[in-house]
């Protein structure tokens, strides 16, 4: 059959094959089984006006290697973070504003969701992570090369099952290793029902394809488009679609109501946004704006690249069955109408490693192609040496897209060379090596054995597998802590909740009061951002519920990070104002020992740490222009806050939202296991905010006196883990040290120690070796210098 048109009888067989082969992972995916979109009924209230892009996530590895990907949760290449913030920039241009992204749980698309809306500078934009709209599954044709597969089948046969309607490919058996991982990941396991983004509603377990027609992924897109995407765009929401080729054409077919045979023309290129204005009765206006490809099918989307651009893309993308190269969007002398073109990367025994790529002073941890080698991590310190858990994969050499200049051409797109030149990539292999070191220093503090191989598996769990001299000295320890007039099984962790203050601002960094004004990250607060994700990895986190943050950027950014690190990128998130830091007042924005100079240290210190004072409060028109309005639609907003305050505008969303979370969680997990027979899970849920909201949620938790609660200092991005009990109330740990007696931070103590001193001085004006307003008994009251205080009496 090489080189050949395939028979008809040769089609037929292998959808016969198809049908005698397939075999579900679980149970199936929610589908609508409309056969159009659903027009405007009668009596149905009016919408408004609404926007709907799309954009295809950025070039991946196996974008650049000419494979077929499907659900394979390849990562972006370097040119491929290089597309999405072109793309990014091309939105904030055309003056694109959203109120929803809606993205697969693929991490090539939320990635790109991530980058497109930093390009906009909207991080807070909920981003809703939906299954349904992972890539078209490719059937045994995964990880294919896609001109060795014409070679064998035939060109037009590949190109049916590429592009055809009802034609699938021929199914991946269950017992292929690439189908295997994927069925068994954890991103399928109790997926909620519900596309609101809400923590509540059902769950399901995902049926993981083992192959896909056009037909197939059009129905669970328009599943999408019922539930989500169309009442959302009818409430008047800008909505924002970042997904893969073939679910775009879906999408693409059901808002221009292109048919079945015309489907085959619809090409989404790498990061080029598609934008599709609807009026109030849902129907797009302002086109059309040109056809698709070389068809006379039209297109009523309008395209922020130029068209010339936009066609030579889809015209190499449909060569990718006659020639071996990868295509790109964008051109090393970003001209707006063209495009460029590399041979495709075909290296045998291709796979997955770490590459650090950078732009402006932000650095990327990403996946790209190279030949990883398996060694294990062992750190030692003066003697003491850990190794933990299993091997962990060190990088190899990285694949960075590196551009030649651009060669003018009618159909013959400018070239650009994929290069290896990396040995190694230096800023994941030190995270690596740090996260492995402080759970090294961690452990030895814990048990005081120098030579105790440290199960991380267990740092979540309880300790009673730990064995020797510094096993019994914690169980004794821990045994000490626990409150045993509870029964046993209601003293067992059944949920882990993980509190994170975000990574170092640059406001942190400049020493100001920020309040609810929003600094990005410094680079140091990437990286502590990433050393947290890496900790938790290290430690055996495998699986998270669910994050919550602030609207601020820099609490997002630390999720985004830590998640990354963690390769969880398909963790759902949220974000409420809820968990926005307390607000500062008139002090916000003011150099914090400035402000002990002049009012004098003891004032400051109460206004930063008593529970009831609030600062000086801030002009009305000055707190209004620090918001991004839209992010604050409906939300009061505060012009000073005690932590008090802080505490009562929080504690909706402790008592309601993330408790019914986690009870729900809690229950599942349960019920799993007595249906099952295995053992208990204890799900985890992470929050990631600022420093005040922290404390707050800590005295919570603790149920520490007014007198305690100034006495929380909590390290930028060090995890502080509490285990909870099947009635969600926080376990004491024998890890706790004062005036925390339940929850204990994830990470090297002297670390920790030498951050909260940091922190301690952040107001003591005597470091600026200037006068000051401060007293022999302010000081020693106030705690500024003081690791051992116990009690808090400043100023009484």
């Amino acid at each position: 059959m090489r080189g050949r048109s395939p028979s008809t009888a040769a089609v037929i067989a292998v959808l016969l094959f198809r049908g005698a082969c397939a075999l579900p992972c679980r149970a199936a995916l929610p589908t609508s089984r409309r056969t159009a979109v659903r027009p405007r009924m009668s009596g149905e209230p009016e919408g408004k006006p609404a926007t709907l892009t799309l954009v295809r996530h950025g070039q991946s590895e196996w974008n650049l290697a000419n494979r077929f990907t499907g659900w394979v949760d390849v990562d972006l290449t370097a040119r491929g973070i290089a597309e999405a913030r072109e793309a990014g920039r091309a939105l904030k241009a055309d003056g694109a504003q959203f109120d929803l992204v809606v993205t697969s749980s693929l991490r090539r698309a939320v990635r790109t969701s991530c980058l497109l809306l930093s390009g906009v500078s909207t991080c807070w934009v909920p981003m809703l992570k939906d299954v349904r709209l992972n890539e078209q599954h490719s059937g045994a044709m995964t990880g294919r090369n896609k001109v060795e597969l014409a070679n064998e089948y035939g060109q037009e046969l590949v190109m049916q099952w590429r592009r055809g309607f009802d034609v699938p490919p021929p199914p991946i058996s269950i017992k292929a290793p690439l189908q295997r991982t994927i069925c068994e990941d954890e991103r399928y396991r109790r997926q909620q029902a519900s596309s609101s983004g809400a923590s509540g509603g059902p769950s399901y377990d995902v049926l993981v394809p083992n192959g896909e027609s056009f037909r197939d992924c059009l129905e669970r897109v328009r599943a999408v488009w019922e539930d989500t995407l169309r009442p959302s765009l009818h409430a008047g929401k800008n909505v924002l679609v970042v997904s893969h080729g073939n679910t775009l054409r879906a999408l693409i077919k059901l808002v221009d109501g292109v048919g079945d045979g015309d489907a085959f023309h619809l090409d989404m290129p790498t990061a080029c946004p598609l934008v599709y204005q609807l009026d109030a009765h849902g129907i797009v206006q302002g086109g059309p704006h040109g056809t698709w490809g070389d068809s006379s099918v039209r297109r009523n989307g309008r395209f922020l690249y130029d068209d010339e651009r936009v066609v030579q893309a889809q015209q190499m993308m449909r060569s990718q069955v006659l020639r071996n190269i990868a295509v790109s969007t964008i051109t090393s002398s970003n001209s707006s109408s063209s495009i460029s073109i590399c041979d495709a990367w075909s290296e045998d025994g291709v796979s997955s490693t770490r590459v650090a790529v950078g732009e402006a002073g932000e650095d990327f941890n990403v996946r790209t192609l190279g030949k990883p080698e398996r060694q294990p991590v062992a750190q030692a310190e003066e003697g003491f040496q850990a190794i933990f858990g299993e091997d962990i994969v060190k990088s190899g050499p990285g694949l960075e897209a590196q551009l030649t200049p651009a060669t003018p051409a009618t159909l013959e797109a400018p070239s650009y060379v994929p290069f290896a030149g990396r040995e190694s990539d230096a800023l994941s292999s030190e995270l690596s090596a740090q996260a492995s070191l402080e759970l090294a220093n961690f452990a030895y503090q814990i048990t005081g054995d120098p030579q105790k191989r440290w199960d991380d598996r267990r740092l979540i769990g309880d300790y009673r597998r730990l064995g020797g001299a510094g096993g019994l000295k914690l169980r004794q320890r821990q045994q000490a802590a626990q409150d045993t007039s509870a029964p046993p099984r209601e003293r067992e962790p059944r949920c882990s909740l993980i509190l994170l203050r975000h990574g170092y601002s640059e406001w942190n960094e400049a020493n100001l009061f920020t309040g609810w004004a929003d600094p990005p990250l410094t680079s140091r607060g990437r990286d502590e951002a990433r050393l947290a994700g890496s900790l938790l990895r290290a430690a055996g986190i495998g699986r998270i519920e669910r994050v919550y943050s602030s609207l601020h950027e820099r609490a997002i950014k630390t999720a985004w990070l830590l998640l990354d690190e963690m390769e969880l990128q398909w963790v759902p998130l949220s974000y409420t104002w809820r968990l926005n830091e307390r607000h500062y007042g008139a002090l916000t924005g003011r150099n914090k020992r400035d402000c002990s100079q002049e009012y004098g240290l003891a004032q400051v210190q109460r206004w930063r740490r008593s529970v009831n004072e609030p600062p000086p409060p801030m002009d009305a028109g000055a707190a209004a222009a620090l918001l991004d309005e839209r992010a604050y639609r409906d939300v009061p907003k505060p012009l000073a806050e005690s932590l008090d305050q802080c505490a009562e505008r929080l504690r909706p969303f402790l008592e309601v939202e993330l408790t019914a979370a986690m009870r729900k969680a809690v229950d599942e997990c349960g019920f799993v296991a007595e249906q099952e027979g295995l053992p208990v899970e204890v799900p985890t849920f992470v929050v990631s905010a600022s420093e005040n909201v922290l404390r707050a949620l800590v005295r919570e938790l603790e149920e520490l006196s007014d007198d305690e609660t100034p006495l929380i200092d909590v390290p930028h991005a060090t995890p502080l883990v509490y285990r909870l009990d099947s009635a969600l109330r926080p376990l004491p740990s024998a890890l706790a040290k004062s005036p925390l007696r339940k929850g204990w931070y994830m990470a090297d103590p002297e670390r920790i120690a030498a951050s909260q001193k940091s922190i301690r001085e952040e107001v003591d004006c005597r470091l600026n070796d200037v006068p000051c307003k401060v007293d022999e008994e302010d000081e020693e009251t106030c705690f500024v210098n003081s690791a051992a205080s116990t009690e808090w009496a400043c100023g009484l």
